[in-house]
């Protein structure tokens, strides 16, 4: 009997617990406000201790998700790069367009960097130390690669292609020692030739065209300085105008970095930076140059 009375309260209170949250579920779903106080003080009451577990797991929440997104990032921050090297591009062609040896390229017909079309290709490896300037590309000869091809980046110059095989191609840096680039002065428009130095990365111009009345060129003064007239810190300095040249006009090459007047020499010395960070290099277009001529 004791036994029975027992099964009986236990079954009675779990019909009071059913008919309870049947109760609740009805009162909830047609909305009363009494309850609805009693949520809405809840979650007041509780969003302080939600906010402050939420800030304690929150560095580790973004570790995970930056572990699992690592591949993502690393693709976007890829693509983020060659964005802005190919704003700074145009931004310095711009300025090369503008000077007046760009309109001397127009007069005359000469072909520039526009006129060239272009392989995409993708740095696959880099020569060890500083004293071999080359990096090797993932496009050949199957690709339309050949020895001799102007190779540039979104900002500026790289170099040229000089050895190839059928699916890669090694290009040699502008600062490397065996390559020599004729360029021109942004503001006097003077023409120089790049004379890199083993184991430096910035790069000297030689055998430079003569100033205003037929001078030396001369660093600008800090005041009052005339830009057309002379070398200033900074300046860039494109690829020049040059019939049959081995690179397209108004490619930026660099800046000056540099002015000294060594004692006793009456020309100074001009250091140029390149413009493209080599140790950073992704991506590169090889250009088809000279474009071939369609003959009719």
């Amino acid at each position: 009997m004791v036994v029975y009375r027992r099964d009986v309260r236990h079954r009675s209170v779990l019909l009071v617990i059913v008919i309870s949250s049947l109760l609740l579920i009805t009162i909830s779903s047609r909305g009363n406000g009494m309850v609805d106080s009693f949520r809405s003080s809840s979650r007041d009451a509780i969003a302080p201790v939600r906010d402050a577990v939420e800030k304690v797991f929150e560095p580790v929440r973004n570790l995970a998700n930056g572990v699992t997104n690592y591949g993502d990032i690393k693709d976007e921050n890829v693509a983020l790069k060659r964005r802005l090297a190919k704003l700074e591009g145009k931004l310095t062609r711009n300025k090369a367009v503008g000077g007046k040896v760009s309109e001397l390229e127009r007069l005359l017909d000469l072909p520039t960097a526009e006129d060239a079309t272009g392989i995409a290709a993708r740095v696959v490896a880099t020569a060890a130390g500083n004293f071999e300037r080359t990096v090797e590309i993932n496009k050949g000869t199957s690709s339309g690669v050949f020895v001799g091809q102007p190779v540039v980046a979104g900002n500026g110059l790289v170099g040229k292609v000089t050895t190839v095989s059928s699916t890669t191609a090694t290009v040699t840096l502008v600062d490397a020692p065996a390559l020599g680039v004729g360029v021109r002065l942004a503001n006097t428009g003077a023409r120089c030739v790049t004379e890199p130095r083993t184991g430096e990365r910035d790069v000297l111009l030689t055998i430079c065209d003569r100033g205003p009345n037929d001078n030396p060129l001369q660093a600008c003064p800090e005041e009052n300085a005339i830009p057309d007239t002379c070398v200033s810190v900074g300046e860039l300095i494109f690829t020049a105008a040059v019939e049959d040249g081995a690179f397209p006009p108004d490619i930026a090459v660099g800046r000056v970095q540099k002015l000294t007047q060594p004692t006793g020499d009456l020309e100074m010395t001009i250091a140029v930076r390149p413009i493209v960070d080599f140790d950073d290099l992704t991506y590169v277009k090889v250009l088809r140059w000279p474009e071939p001529k369609v003959t009719k």
